[in-house]
């Protein structure tokens, strides 16, 4: 069996984490996937966000079970675990049809066990793919043969439209425990709502935001966190910048990407640094012009990989393997 570097393959899986994907993952997959999510490493969980990315792509194309993957799929999610793998056959039933039923019903219910007494954190690891863009300067753009338009007896020609980031960032710092995994947060940008608040910021654009962090405790969480030595104040990271979306806009406020949602991810490098490390890191690839798409991952945080962990833990599963 070949396996993901850096990931040792285990029988456990929780389909909780696998975002409804499992009727096309083989087995082995789910597995090795449920390896990474739960491994406490941040990199390995933008490992298996891309991995589901990468299996949603294949979903939209109309490949509904593995043996329907072309060696070309089969050779591009080898690349996504690293080092590839030999498919386990899956248990045979008279058709397909039964086969996704029977694996539907098995998955609800351990969905609704599991999803009773140990939910999710309040934010999870996403993979996402935009235009490259620069966000130090709003580009302008002609309107290509846009016929004059006449206001008012004034004949006016077609200017050039700005266009502004497809995102926006907002600097942020946790204290580094795992109680962040927990806590929501959200950016508001309603200067009529926010504008005499005494906490505002200023994202990457100069617009006034407020960021609102709310702790989410519940008897599920409790006893995730009763894993840890420390429970919610366990330390699981150094006290380091955090940055988050204030603001989506263009082609980016199309996909999952939300406000709040943390940058820990860029273009296949873990990006650990403040707003304005984000814009020049951004800048410097969107001037190169081989870089078109920015490939973005959020909330693959050290928190949110410990979280997981623990709540595996919580769940009774056995990862001495992983």
């Amino acid at each position: 069996m070949m396996q993901s570097e850096g990931t040792t393959c285990s029988s456990f899986i929780d389909v909780t984490l696998l975002r409804g994907l499992e009727p096309v993952m083989s087995m082995e997959e789910q597995a090795m996937v449920t390896a990474m999510m739960v491994s406490g490493d941040p990199n390995e969980l933008a490992k298996a966000s891309k991995i589901l990315y990468d299996l949603t792509v294949l979903l939209k194309e109309g490949v509904y079970a593995v043996n329907q993957r072309t060696d070309a799929h089969q050779s591009h999610l080898k690349d996504s675990f690293r080092s590839g793998f030999q498919p386990r056959p899956r248990p045979g039933f008279n058709n397909r049809e039964e086969r996704v039923a029977k694996a539907k019903y098995d998955n609800d219910l351990q969905d609704k066990a599991r999803a009773a007494t140990l939910p999710l954190p309040v934010r999870m690891p996403r993979f996402e793919v935009i235009d490259s863009f620069d966000p130090e300067h709003n580009q302008q753009q002609q309107q290509a043969q846009a016929p004059p338009r006449k206001l008012l007896g004034i004949v006016r020609l077609p200017g050039p439209r700005a266009v502004r980031p497809s995102l926006c960032f907002v600097d942020w710092k946790t204290d580094g425990s795992l109680s962040a995994a927990f806590t929501k947060l959200t950016v508001k940008d309603d200067r009529r709502k926010i504008c005499k608040n005494p906490d505002l910021l200023k994202d990457s654009t100069g617009a006034p935001v407020l960021v609102e962090h709310e702790f989410h405790p519940s008897p599920g969480f409790d006893e995730i966190v009763h894993c840890a030595a420390r429970g919610y104040e366990t330390p699981v990271c150094l006290d380091e910048p955090r940055v988050l979306i204030s603001r989506t806009l263009n082609d980016a406020a199309k996909l999952a990407l939300q406000r709040g949602d943390v940058i820990t991810h860029v273009n296949g490098q873990e990006f650990i640094g403040n707003a304005q490390d984000l814009n020049l890191l951004l800048q410097g690839l969107h001037a190169d012009s081989g870089t078109t798409k920015f490939e973005i991952i959020v909330n693959a945080e050290p928190c949110i990989a410990q979280a997981l962990k623990y709540r595996a833990l919580a769940s009774g599963a056995e990862l001495s393997a992983i």
